[in-house]
């Protein structure tokens, strides 16, 4: 395997991983939807059903965007939430491009020798998920395990997301041109900086919402970074970045225009995750150079 095939494989699989984080894994919604439609609707999911419509309408107010669309809502066990990870990354990967970057890493030093890609992606996406919005099947889920209450900021974001979908078509994310991953992790991390500048502000609007979820983690275990932080560095760096320097770009967006100005970069798309770094080269229209990796 040559170093430039090896390099594009792990840029690849990075971003794949982004993508899987963020939008999480959307090709795995119908069979869960379809157990969900034959299963005796619970206690716990007529309470997520309720509170799924308050947040929408709140979360709606909030981001300036009209609802079209009821979200359909559910809970699904931590058992659940792996299957669809697993599920869904094994549509999304071939085995031998997870195999072509587990070799990279190792070979740059990246990774331990004992390093297993795909077993390290589902456990630590699985510690991750307290809830997702799929935008296949339009549904919204979450964790089973973690208090209604406190996850009702995990909702604001992940209903920010259905809302995102409904006016700017998430799903066209999904199909991203081969060897342009750094666009793609800038357009994720639009996403994810738009839903969690709304998730800022939703805790913002009542302080006791902060108490209530910081409480939830704890006591859930929806906090739990165990994974994350034994994570080679190029995984850590790619999961989070969508979320904190997504924020950071969002909130400079926001800061010139408002929501209306977020909404309008869903039709001028940052294309680099330097204009996520650098908001400045976005406005400005500072296009990215194209870099030809030679084969060494």
């Amino acid at each position: 395997m040559s170093k430039k095939k090896g390099l594009r494989n792990l840029v690849t699989s990075a971003a794949l991983m982004a993508v899987a984080a963020i939008v999480l894994l959307s090709n795995a919604g119908v069979g869960a939807s379809q157990r969900a439609k034959r299963a005796a609707v619970s206690p716990k999911t007529l309470a997520i059903r309720q509170a799924t419509t308050e947040v929408l309408r709140e979360t709606s107010e909030l981001r300036k965007l009209p609802i079209l669309r009821q979200v359909r809502s559910g809970a699904q066990s931590r058992d659940e939430i792996e299957r669809m990870l697993v599920r869904n990354l094994d549509e999304s990967a071939k085995p031998e491009q997870l195999r072509a970057t587990e070799i990279t890493l190792r070979k740059l030093g990246l990774a331990p020798a004992d390093f297993r890609l795909r077993d390290f992606i589902i456990k630590l996406l699985t510690e991750q998920v307290a809830g997702y919005y799929d935008p296949k099947t339009r549904e919204f889920y979450l964790a089973d395990w973690i208090d209604l209450d406190g996850q009702k900021p995990v909702m604001a974001h992940e209903l920010t997301h259905a809302l995102q979908d409904q006016h700017f078509n998430l799903r066209r994310f999904e199909k991203w041109p081969k060897h342009d991953s750094d666009a793609e992790l800038a357009a994720h991390a639009l996403v994810e900086g738009d839903a969690s500048l709304v998730m800022e502000q939703y805790l913002a609007g009542n302080p006791l919402r902060l108490i209530s979820f910081l409480k939830s983690m704890v006591l859930g275990g929806g906090g739990s970074t165990e994974q994350l932080d034994k994570a080679p560095r190029v995984f850590r760096e790619t999961l989070t970045f969508p979320y904190f320097q997504g924020v950071a770009f969002a909130k400079q967006v926001y800061k010139k225009g408002g929501w209306e100005e977020v909404s309008a970069a869903y039709k001028k798309l940052p294309k680099s995750t330097e204009q996520i770094l650098h908001p400045e080269k976005y406005f400005a229209s500072d296009e990215p150079r194209k870099v030809a990796l030679k084969d060494v």
